[in-house]
């Protein structure tokens, strides 16, 4: 916010209301971005605004939930003020998805990380496991479905990598990050899930970490923008292209 600007104390507590905050790993960081949702008087319109909160602040308290990596907080209106604002005035939703966008990149390497170490639990079991007199992984039917996830794995392994070059070279990436996130994402779906299959019932028992990545894999498709999301932005993309 610009410093010679000012705002009184009533006009920053109603901007800083109805927001989400923005933080991965919340109990690790000191600070984290509050994207607020507001219809302002200083805006004229919905404003949607950043805000930086410090997690020493007196008004900041955390509580954690049952679902893995998701809070709870609370904020004392009264201690935000003028300078916890990020950029300018109605900027907020801009600088949400820019992080969105670089974002999605992360996530689908989380989800690619996330389904190759569960195939590399899975495979070596089936090369082990010997039934009707042979391992399983020598059944023809078997090893098609193995070849099978490990080519995906692989193409999404080079949408993710892609995705990262263009973005490292300043070259635009949206639709890749897009395109690297939905697929790494269905990819971790279908390979947790014929991994429990190729290991039978001991696959969802907790002598092997193949349900927990079941169990894992699922807010890829979810959070960052939902897989929908994805294609819905992927096609505007390619209308965009086309119509050149």
């Amino acid at each position: 916010m610009d410093e010679n600007s000012s705002m009184d104390d009533e006009v920053i507590s109603s901007l800083f209301e109805q927001g989400v905050c923005l933080s991965f790993s919340p109990f690790s960081f000191d600070q984290y971005l509050h994207i607020s949702f507001k219809h302002s008087h200083a805006c004229k319109r919905m404003c949607r605004n950043a805000f930086y909160i410090y997690k020493d602040y007196i008004c900041f308290k955390l509580k954690s939930e049952k679902y893995q990596g998701i809070i709870t907080y609370f904020c004392n209106l009264k201690q935000v003020h003028e300078k916890n604002i990020l950029g300018k005035l109605g900027q907020g939703y801009k600088y949400a998805i820019g992080m969105l966008n670089e974002g999605r990149i992360g996530i689908a390497a989380q989800m690619l990380g996330l389904a190759q170490g569960c195939f590399d639990h899975a495979v070596p079991y089936t090369r082990q496991r010997v039934q009707f007199g042979k391992r399983i992984f020598d059944f023809q039917g078997m090893q098609h479905q193995i070849a099978n996830v490990a080519t995906q794995l692989e193409a999404a392994r080079l949408l993710t990598y892609n995705a990262a070059r263009l973005k490292e070279a300043g070259r635009p990436f949206i639709k890749e990050a897009c395109m690297a996130k939905y697929y790494a994402a269905e990819v971790a779906t279908v390979t947790t899930s014929k991994c429990i299959e190729w290991m039978g019932g001991v696959g969802f028992t907790k002598d092997y970490p193949i349900e927990k990545f079941y169990r894992d894999c699922k807010i890829g498709t979810i959070y960052e923008g939902t897989s929908n999301i994805q294609l819905s932005t992927i096609a505007k993309f390619l209308d965009q292209e086309y119509d050149s």
